[in-house]
C-alpha cells in the first residue's frame, strides 16, 4: 500500500445519502475542509485544491483512537 497523504476527520454530518467529514489536511491548515463519503456508491470524494484536481480518492484508516 502507498499513502500519498494524510488527513485528520474530526467530525461529521450525516444525511440520508451522504456522510459529510470535517477534515484537518496538514497542507491546508488555514480552514477545514470536507471529505465526502457517498452512501450509493459507497466512495468517498475529496474536493479540488492546489495539490489535488478533486473527485474520487481512496481511504484507509490508519489511527482511531488516542485514548489507551
Amino acid at each position: 500500500m502507498t499513502i500519498n497523504h494524510a488527513i485528520v476527520l474530526f467530525d461529521s454530518t450525516h444525511t440520508d445519502g451522504e456522510i459529510m467529514f470535517s477534515t484537518y489536511d496538514p497542507n491546508k491548515p488555514d480552514k477545514p475542509t470536507v471529505l465526502t463519503y457517498h452512501r450509493d456508491t459507497r466512495t468517498f470524494t475529496f474536493p479540488a485544491n492546489d495539490y489535488f484536481p478533486g473527485g474520487r480518492v481512496d481511504v484507509y484508516e490508519v489511527y482511531r483512537d488516542w485514548r489507551y
